[in-house]
């Protein structure tokens, strides 16, 4: 693990209270699929988001709470996910997170919109932000969305 990932590692832990943890090792050489469905978290990894003799680690902890700070008008409607990335990335990864909206028309899904909070080592708040690009669908309860860095990631709803 580099030493920003394992600095960014040891600063998550105060960050917010910690629901659960997982590791995965990734790899270059292949695509890659893993589900914690327990957590309501799935990871994509594609071919290539390494060189093909390269690993890395994700760290994924779901905190259930903590000091965080949201965008006016904005709701959180899911569980607060820290990614630790232990190394950069040649391609983004594809983050899956479910959230508790009942998404039943075209027009829920506009209100829908990813979170995003930067490590910031000399604070223990969170300062979340809204973020681009993230994929919703009428019917499900998940959301997805490309990263390539680490930080603290969650679900929005938005108040008109």
């Amino acid at each position: 693990m580099s030493e920003e990932g394992a600095q960014k590692k040891e600063e998550k832990k105060h960050r917010g209270t910690v629901a659960a943890e997982i590791t995965y090792v990734i790899r270059g050489d292949r695509d890659q699929f893993y589900d914690w469905d327990t957590y309501g978290f799935k990871l994509t990894v594609p071919h290539g988001v390494l060189p093909p003799d390269e690993t890395c680690e994700v760290t994924i902890t779901a905190l259930v709470g903590g000091k965080y700070h949201f965008p006016p008008g904005a709701d959180m409607t899911s569980v607060v996910y820290d990614i630790v990335i232990s190394k950069p990335l040649l391609k983004d990864i594809i983050i899956e997170m479910q959230h508790c909206v009942a998404l039943k028309v075209e027009g829920h899904l506009k209100a829908m919109s990813y979170g995003y909070a930067p490590y910031d080592s000399s604070t223990i708040e969170s300062w979340f932000e809204y973020v681009d690009g993230g994929v919703f669908h009428v019917n499900s309860r998940y959301g997805s969305f490309h990263i390539s860095k680490s930080g603290s990631f969650c679900i929005f709803v938005k108040r008109h």
